[in-house]
């Protein structure tokens, strides 16, 4: 049996929203403007350096991971402003139990405008009971007046919630590592 999902009219289809774009100026010095402070931000982010991440966020930052393993489409983790997402960094993430974690084997793609910027990379740590952790990502990073506005983290919500423990919702399979 196929099952069709019926479209309404008011939403674009890809191809239409693609039709839609308008060019964007070529703007190599902040591509490369850009590229620092997504490098500056994954330094900050590798080190812990609290301080430094702060500096280089915008007081309305945005930060997702929009991937969940309840298995739904609804937002997972979202955290608004600056204060919520230093909390989220410095209170958990960081707090997390994974060691040593970093994003490895890089590519990375700048819109010409140099606003927004892609990074595809493989995570590489260690979890504190031994277990490595490796989980693929892809993140949009957008940056404007020389901060980062927002973040959106895209990763395999099953292998992470089976690192961290946490339950899949559906599955029959106990939660391990």
């Amino acid at each position: 049996m196929t099952v069709r999902h019926t479209i309404p009219p008011s939403r674009q289809r890809v191809a239409e929203t693609l039709s839609a774009v308008t060019d964007r100026p070529h703007d190599p010095a902040q591509q490369r403007r850009s590229l620092d402070v997504c490098r500056d931000y994954w330094i900050a982010l590798d080190t812990r350096d609290a301080a430094a991440l702060r500096r280089l966020m915008a007081d309305d930052v945005l930060v997702e991971f929009p991937f969940s393993e309840s298995g739904t489409v609804q937002e997972f983790r979202v955290f608004h402003g600056l204060e919520d997402v230093m909390s989220f960094w410095e209170g958990g993430a960081w707090k997390a139990e994974a060691e040593g974690s970093s994003l490895v084997d890089a590519e990375v793609a700048v819109s010409a405008d140099g606003q927004i910027v892609f990074i595809e990379g493989f995570g590489d740590a260690t979890m504190t009971d031994g277990q490595p952790y490796h989980n693929r990502y892809v993140i949009r990073m957008t940056v404007d007046g020389g901060l980062v506005t927002s973040f959106r983290m895209y990763y395999n919500p099953i292998i992470s919630a089976r690192a961290f423990r946490r339950p899949v919702v559906g599955s029959p399979d106990p939660v391990t590592p």
